[in-house]
Protein backbone atom coordinates (compact mmCIF):
# COMPACT_ATOMS: atom_id res chain seq x y z
CA UNK A 1 0.00 0.00 0.00
CA UNK A 2 2.85 2.39 0.76
CA UNK A 3 4.24 2.09 -2.77
CA UNK A 4 0.98 3.26 -4.30
CA UNK A 5 1.06 6.53 -2.35
CA UNK A 6 3.13 9.60 -3.04
CA UNK A 7 4.56 11.88 -0.39
CA UNK A 8 5.31 15.53 0.06
CA UNK A 9 8.89 16.72 0.20
CA UNK A 10 9.50 20.41 0.83
CA UNK A 11 5.96 21.17 -0.33
CA UNK A 12 6.24 19.20 -3.60
CA UNK A 13 4.29 16.02 -4.27
CA UNK A 14 6.66 13.16 -5.12
CA UNK A 15 5.13 10.38 -7.25
CA UNK A 16 8.30 8.77 -8.63
CA UNK A 17 8.15 5.04 -7.69
CA UNK A 18 11.92 4.83 -7.13
CA UNK A 19 11.87 7.77 -4.70
CA UNK A 20 8.82 6.35 -2.96
CA UNK A 21 10.60 2.99 -2.60
CA UNK A 22 13.75 4.62 -1.19
CA UNK A 23 11.71 6.59 1.32
CA UNK A 24 9.84 3.45 2.36
CA UNK A 25 13.09 1.55 2.86
CA UNK A 26 14.44 4.38 5.05
CA UNK A 27 11.28 4.84 7.12
CA UNK A 28 8.86 1.90 7.29
CA UNK A 29 10.71 -1.21 6.07
CA UNK A 30 12.37 -2.08 9.40
CA UNK A 31 9.19 -1.80 11.51
CA UNK A 32 7.19 -3.70 8.88
CA UNK A 33 9.77 -6.49 8.73
CA UNK A 34 9.91 -6.71 12.53
CA UNK A 35 6.12 -7.06 12.71
CA UNK A 36 6.03 -9.73 10.02
CA UNK A 37 8.90 -11.66 11.61
CA UNK A 38 7.13 -11.61 14.99
CA UNK A 39 3.96 -12.94 13.38
CA UNK A 40 5.87 -15.63 11.47
CA UNK A 41 7.72 -16.70 14.59
CA UNK A 42 4.43 -16.99 16.43
CA UNK A 43 3.01 -19.17 13.69
CA UNK A 44 6.18 -21.29 13.58
CA UNK A 45 6.17 -21.83 17.34
CA UNK A 46 2.52 -22.79 17.26
CA UNK A 47 3.05 -25.22 14.37
CA UNK A 48 6.18 -26.79 15.83
CA UNK A 49 5.18 -27.12 19.45
CA UNK A 50 1.47 -26.42 19.53
CA UNK A 51 0.01 -26.47 23.01
CA UNK A 52 2.68 -28.94 24.19
CA UNK A 53 5.44 -26.29 24.36
CA UNK A 54 7.22 -25.66 27.63
CA UNK A 55 6.53 -22.59 29.68
CA UNK A 56 9.88 -21.13 28.59
CA UNK A 57 8.78 -21.34 24.97
CA UNK A 58 5.50 -19.72 25.94
CA UNK A 59 7.32 -16.83 27.59
CA UNK A 60 9.54 -16.38 24.54
CA UNK A 61 6.47 -16.36 22.32
CA UNK A 62 4.79 -13.83 24.58
CA UNK A 63 7.78 -11.51 24.18
CA UNK A 64 7.53 -11.70 20.39
CA UNK A 65 3.80 -11.03 20.48
CA UNK A 66 4.36 -8.02 22.72
CA UNK A 67 7.10 -6.75 20.41
CA UNK A 68 4.77 -7.04 17.45
CA UNK A 69 2.03 -5.14 19.26
CA UNK A 70 4.49 -2.47 20.36
CA UNK A 71 5.67 -2.00 16.78
CA UNK A 72 2.08 -1.69 15.57
CA UNK A 73 1.36 0.93 18.22
CA UNK A 74 4.52 2.81 17.22
CA UNK A 75 3.31 2.80 13.61
CA UNK A 76 -0.08 4.14 14.64
CA UNK A 77 1.54 6.90 16.70
CA UNK A 78 3.74 7.77 13.75
CA UNK A 79 0.73 8.02 11.45
CA UNK A 80 -1.09 10.21 13.98
CA UNK A 81 1.87 12.61 13.87
CA UNK A 82 1.67 12.69 10.08
CA UNK A 83 -2.06 13.43 10.21
CA UNK A 84 -1.44 16.18 12.77
CA UNK A 85 1.15 17.77 10.48
CA UNK A 86 -1.26 17.61 7.56
CA UNK A 87 -3.99 19.15 9.65
CA UNK A 88 -1.65 21.95 10.73
CA UNK A 89 -0.65 22.54 7.11
CA UNK A 90 -4.28 22.75 5.96
CA UNK A 91 -5.10 25.04 8.88
CA UNK A 92 -2.20 27.35 7.96
CA UNK A 93 -3.27 27.47 4.30
CA UNK A 94 -6.87 28.28 5.11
Amino acid sequence: LTFSKGFYLAGDLVLDPAKIARRYVRTWLAPDLAMVLCDWMGIAVELLWGSEGTSARGLTMLRFVRLGRLLRIAGIVRMLRVFQRLQDLVHDVL
